[in-house]
């Protein structure tokens, strides 16, 4: 067994101890497994049964981090996030940034962190969606950050944007407020030269393109699938549930998942 602990403030840590140990989330592969925990001195503690290699913040750069394992690590955030939105009322993640993902050794997402979750057997905590977004806002769509408004398509927007991150060996994180702008610049760019250059258009970093199981077209693909999810107009963006099913037809699914 491997535990990690965690310390962090009531308001955080009393629904995550809800859910956790929820019928419906105490067996889900992408969820941490609470092992205990512990109230003192106005602090709480929780024990996760976890074999850890990281955050995935830290491993967005690593080459150890394959594309094909990259690829089977979107598809299995996006599951979780499908079934998250299957619920009724839905599960909204509301932080869903690279800082709260971990990665376990088989570089399987696990998500820990539900201090901004809302919806289903939870509380509405809207009032504290400034407060714990600040430093990873980016990760958040502007019309969510600006009406205080969010719904799943907001949890798409941040799913397309770690999905980037992802193919594209890059993070986006405080100081770096411009790394949205930049992908808009050359998206559109290369929309602007026609319908052929976009079909061609790929964000997948160079590196991959030596690895034997990746495919040019799937890079060109999954590019174009976060471009969706970040659109700008929430409304034109994916549901989930097409996200997964676009993975799914990807070429390289076919052994990822065997």
């Amino acid at each position: 067994m491997h535990l990690v602990i965690r310390i962090s403030s009531p308001y955080i840590s009393l629904d995550e101890l809800l859910l956790l140990q929820h019928p419906k989330f105490v067996s889900h592969p992408h969820i941490v497994k609470l092992m205990g925990y512990c109230y003192e001195n106005g602090r709480l503690g929780a024990v996760y049964d976890l074999q850890l290699l990281n955050s995935l913040v830290n491993l967005i750069s690593d080459d150890d981090f394959t594309w094909g394992r990259r690829i089977k690590f979107a598809f299995e955030l996006a599951d979780l996030l499908k079934y998250l939105h299957s619920c009724s009322p839905p599960y909204l993640l509301r932080n869903l940034y690279p800082i709260n993902i971990l990665v376990d050794k088989a570089y399987n997402p696990k998500l820990f962190n539900f201090g901004m979750l809302t919806g289903g057997v939870l509380n509405d905590k809207k009032q504290y969606f400034n407060l714990h977004g600040l430093h990873w806002m980016y990760y958040t769509d502007r019309h969510s950050n600006t009406h205080e408004y969010y719904t799943e398509a907001s949890d798409v927007y941040s799913y397309g944007m770690v999905l980037l991150n992802l193919i594209t060996k890059l993070t986006c994180s405080k100081g770096d407020d411009d790394y949205e702008d930049r992908v808009r610049q050359v998206y559109e760019a290369t929309e602007s030269r026609g319908r052929r250059a976009l079909k061609d258009f790929s964000l997948a970093d160079g590196s991959f393109f030596g690895e034997t199981d990746f495919d040019v077209v799937d890079g060109q693909k999954i590019t174009m699938l976060a471009m969706q999810c970040i659109y700008r107009n929430y409304c034109c963006r994916p549901s989930i549930d097409r996200v997964v099913k676009c993975l799914k037809k990807l070429k390289i699914m076919k052994t990822v998942m065997q």
